[in-house]
């Protein structure tokens, strides 16, 4: 999708990226990737995201190049997929985020891709706007192996399939806990173990897949039900009303919890 301008003063800039999003879900796309990014939070683009999930709209983007693990956006917004980028040995290649905004790595070191400036031009590129490129066309190959599967599955089988990074000793830090995904297993993936996300009753929770209790007002104890899979990248605090009336007040980090719906 063009999001640039015939008579832009810098080609390497995009207009209007969010716009040519929002033209994208109006299409009726089923991925879209974003192999660019920068910029603030910003609601009204968050909106587009939470449109596009609700549509069965797959958003995929690049991770950012700053090795650095902080918040990248678009990758960083909820209800899409943030792609690192991993080298040849399988290892972070070292411009790569990585952390917690990140979901999955993917191959950006030395890709043979399509060059600005020509209409006939290629050659090597690295960055992690190779790597979503692959995390996408992953996905558009599992949409059209299985129409059926919805955004959470989809998502559910490209992070329950990867493998660790190996350790990049010329890196800062050398290791880290993104995982790369795993292009083959991926497609035997068993969609029938994902559960259904159900409306929350009133509020749900899952701590490390199992079911829980929480700790309540006064020392008591709340159950919650096992949901479905969180994929919210940011520590959020959530005020849940338990069963027996009263509010629970919880600080949830991606660390401690797959989904709160």
């Amino acid at each position: 999708i063009k999001c640039t301008k015939d008579n832009t003063s810098n080609p390497n800039a995009l207009d209007a990226p969010y716009e040519g999003v929002e033209w994208a879900i109006n299409a009726g796309v089923d991925v879209i990737n974003m192999s660019w990014g920068g910029g603030p939070y910003v609601a009204a683009y968050q909106d587009l995201f939470n449109d596009a999930f609700s549509l069965g709209i797959i958003c995929v983007a690049a991770a950012g190049n700053s090795n650095f693990p902080a918040s990248f956006y678009p990758a960083a917004y909820q209800h899409v997929i943030s792609v690192a980028a991993s080298d040849s040995n399988g290892a972070r290649a070292c411009f790569s985020n990585y952390g917690a905004m990140v979901d999955i790595a993917a191959p950006g070191e030395n890709i043979f891709s399509t060059l600005a400036g020509s209409n006939s031009s290629y050659g090597a590129l690295s960055g992690t706007s190779m790597a979503a490129p692959l995390v996408s066309a992953q996905v558009a190959l599992l949409k059209c192996l299985n129409p059926a599967l919805n955004t959470d599955q989809i998502e559910y089988c490209l992070t329950k399939n990867t493998f660790p990074l190996a350790t990049n000793t010329n890196c800062n830090p050398p290791a880290v806990t993104t995982e790369g995904v795993n292009m083959e297993a991926v497609f035997d993936c068993n969609v029938n173990d994902i559960p259904l996300c159900l409306p929350p009753d009133p509020c749900q929770l899952v701590y490390n897949g199992d079911f829980e209790q929480i700790i309540g007002v006064g020392g008591g104890t709340t159950n919650f039900a096992n949901v479905c899979f969180w994929d919210s990248k940011n520590s959020s605090p959530y005020f849940c009303d338990s069963p027996d009336g009263n509010s629970i007040g919880l600080w949830l980090t991606q660390g401690d919890i797959e989904r709160v719906t």
